[in-house]
């Protein structure tokens, strides 16, 4: 199963957000985010994560190599799907996340509810 989110142009200017969703033949849920994701593209942001939440039978993965600049709004969303997926014994991994992702994470302690599977001990899903 595959599911894309575009948007426009939030501003003049700045990349267009853009969200895909695929499923792995094992239930894995892969979310690849390109572009910013700020107050003007969260609610699509959330409505994947959400998809892929249903969608899937275990952990979420997030390949955040081409995201552009985070917010707090995702940050938001991080620990809400994070708390969601704990609840049901999952978790939410990222993957390739950015020097600025990573060190605001860092600097507000969401480090410690969030998995940076973007070491090279941790491999994508299959």
């Amino acid at each position: 199963m595959t599911v894309e989110i575009r948007t426009g142009r939030p501003l003049p200017g700045m990349p267009p957000f853009h969200a895909s969703l695929a499923v792995t033949s094992a239930g894995i849920a892969v979310v690849r985010v390109c572009g910013d994701v700020d107050i003007a593209t969260v609610d699509h942001f959330r409505g994947i994560l959400e998809t892929a939440i249903a969608a899937s039978d275990g952990d979420v993965h997030l390949d955040l190599r081409d995201l552009g600049c985070p917010s707090a709004a995702m940050l938001s969303e991080l620990v809400e799907t994070d708390n969601r997926l704990a609840k049901a014994g999952h978790a939410l991994r990222l993957h390739s996340a950015p020097p600025t992702l990573v060190r605001m994470l860092k600097i507000t302690h969401l480090d410690r509810f969030l998995d940076d599977a973007s070491g090279p001990s941790m491999g994508w899903p299959q």
